[in-house]
């Protein structure tokens, strides 16, 4: 397969950008459900629904991960856990709950990474990776875990934010940066904060053909690396 392979890093936080074929990108929407009652609600703070994948989507991943484990500190490590749902970002700025518009994270372990599979194009903005302003946080773990969630509830509920995060704003810096493209995917560690980035002016929809789907990915290793 050819794919273009990009690995860096923004302060101590590695991400990875993996371009595939633009095959790839139709392959995986064809694979997608078009009939309605098998997508649901997300059940976290995602402003939109999911689906499942097919099983050939967990062997896709499973082949990619060799190529990038060692950036993330991760080689040697076994998969304990991997999930994966087809994602339709759908829900309008003006119905965002105040959690839904700041950045959030995975987890608190650094053995967990979060993989971002773009089926849609830069029209639909991409994913950014933030740091928190007051707590200095990128990466949130068992001992940061009280005190930022505190912290960022509270300026949540507080602020007057307006919309989905598209850039800087007073209470985080967006440090990072990945462009929707068809075909990308972005991995970056599940406890970096994190958020779509989507344009105000982008019009969300549920339709597979001309939405925001993407696919994500949530993945645990038997390790858990400082």
């Amino acid at each position: 397969m050819n794919i273009r392979l990009e690995k860096t890093k923004v302060g101590n936080n590695p991400y990875a950008i993996i371009d595939l074929p633009d095959e790839d990108c139709e392959l995986w929407k064809k694979s997608a459900s078009f009939y309605k009652g098998d997508w649901i609600k997300a059940l976290n703070y995602y402003p939109g629904i999911w689906s499942r994948v097919t099983p050939q989507y967990f062997t896709f991943i499973e082949s990619i991960l060799p190529k990038i484990v060692n950036h993330f500190n991760l080689e040697g490590s076994k998969i304990e856990s991997l999930n994966s749902n087809y994602a339709i970002a759908q829900t309008p700025c003006e119905e965002l709950s105040q959690l839904q518009k700041i950045p959030h994270y995975d987890g608190t372990k650094n053995n967990q990474l979060a993989i971002v599979h773009y089926l849609c194009g830069e029209e639909f903005g991409g994913t950014g990776l933030f740091s928190h302003r007051k707590t200095n946080l990128e990466r949130i773990n068992l001992e940061t875990e009280e005190n930022f969630n505190q912290t960022a509830k509270e300026e949540a509920l507080q602020a007057k934010l307006n919309g989905y995060i598209d850039k800087d704003n007073e209470y985080y810096e967006l440090i990072a940066y990945c462009k929707a493209k068809p075909s990308r995917l972005f991995i970056y560690p599940g406890n970096v904060l994190h958020s779509a980035i989507i344009p105000s002016q982008c019009k969300l929809n549920n339709e597979i053909a001309k939405g925001r789907l993407t696919i994500t990915s949530f993945i645990s290793f038997d390790n858990n690396i400082t």
